[in-house]
């Protein structure tokens, strides 16, 4: 997902140079990116963990992290849609 992103934001950039203005999608992509990097070390602790409550804590946190950045992703490519259509 955070390869996904990376793409999305280099494609974005040569979007919005070639009509000389800017915009956020970027920005939010990042840092979308980074909530998904966030969520795949918060998992490999989980596993990694012998302690059993703190395993069953990290999995539910991962779990909404990654609902919530999966959730971002398409806002944001909603918003990347329509700002790229605006003009």
């Amino acid at each position: 997902m955070v390869g996904v992103c990376i793409t999305v934001i280099g494609i974005f950039q040569v979007v919005t140079t070639l009509r000389s203005e800017d915009s956020l999608g970027d920005d939010f992509l990042a840092m979308n990116a980074i909530l998904y990097l966030i969520t795949t070390l918060l998992s490999y602790w989980a596993l990694r963990t012998s302690n059993v409550n703190r395993n069953h804590f990290l999995e539910k946190l991962v779990d909404v992290l990654f609902l919530i950045a999966l959730t971002c992703t398409t806002a944001i490519a909603g918003f990347i849609t329509w700002a790229i259509t605006v003009h």
